[in-house]
């Protein structure tokens, strides 16, 4: 995951404000503007919880032959329920 995709995570889990395209965020529908729905926040926790691990692992390579197993189950069971 790249720094642009957990920046786009982070701002459609916090929301946009500026620019005129202001939308509220999936926290913010949730819980309501709180200190905690911002878009620094989000994004801290975003790059604490999703980033971080993925720096700090020592075998990527076996991290991605799971991704890939977990992506072909779920495009299987998409495939079934179509």
């Amino acid at each position: 995951m790249s720094v642009r995709r957990a920046r786009g995570a982070g701002d459609v889990m916090s929301g946009s404000v500026g620019g005129g395209d202001e939308h509220a965020g999936v926290l913010q529908e949730l819980f309501g503007p709180q200190w905690w729905t911002g878009r620094q926040f989000v994004l801290l926790v975003t790059a604490v919880f999703v980033l971080l691990p993925l720096v700090l692992r020592r075998r990527v390579g076996k991290f991605t032959f799971q991704l890939r197993r977990a992506l072909v189950e779920i495009s299987r069971k998409e495939n079934q329920f179509s």
